[in-house]
């Protein structure tokens, strides 16, 4: 019978010595039980959605297709993950959608967190208020030289 998860195409199966059903990842080689009735696929799968330890190394970037007013027409740009910028991100999320600072020790939100960004590490909320009132700080401080220069 072939098997219906997706995550058999990424991972082989094998019988331990001891007996055991086991699967091993084809990039990685890590190793997972995979008795259908004991263990099911899901440790597999979040494998998969994680990544693997051996994608590290790549020297591949991840490309952006930004939008730009115009229908049809983008600007494609280099991405990479970067923790502070993601946090400053979430502080000006906080502030312009008016949510409070308990929204990141949210459920909801840190699943969400999960899923598209895994690499994020979800700061306190006493650690996102003291980046907004850096956003603030750094605000105030580009419109007092503004006005400065307007006199």
């Amino acid at each position: 019978m072939k098997s219906r998860a997706v995550c058999w195409t990424q991972f082989t199966k094998f019988n331990a010595p001891d007996g055991y059903k086991m699967s091993r990842c084809m990039k990685c080689g890590k190793e997972y039980e995979a008795d259908p009735f004991l263990n099911g696929t899901n440790e597999m799968n979040v494998h998969m959605r994680k990544g693997c330890g051996d994608e590290k190394g790549t020297t591949q970037q991840l490309l952006n297709l930004g939008k730009t007013g115009v229908q049809g027409a983008g600007t494609l740009t280099n991405w990479k993950f970067d923790q502070e910028a993601t946090r400053k991100g979430l502080a000006y999320m906080l502030i312009v959608d008016e949510k409070p600072f308990k929204f990141v020790d949210g459920m909801g939100f840190k699943y969400f967190m999960s899923l598209c960004c895994p690499m994020f590490n979800i700061a306190s909320r006493r650690t996102i208020t003291r980046d907004c009132f850096a956003f603030y700080s750094e605000m105030k401080d580009k419109l007092k030289r503004f006005f400065q220069i307007c006199e």
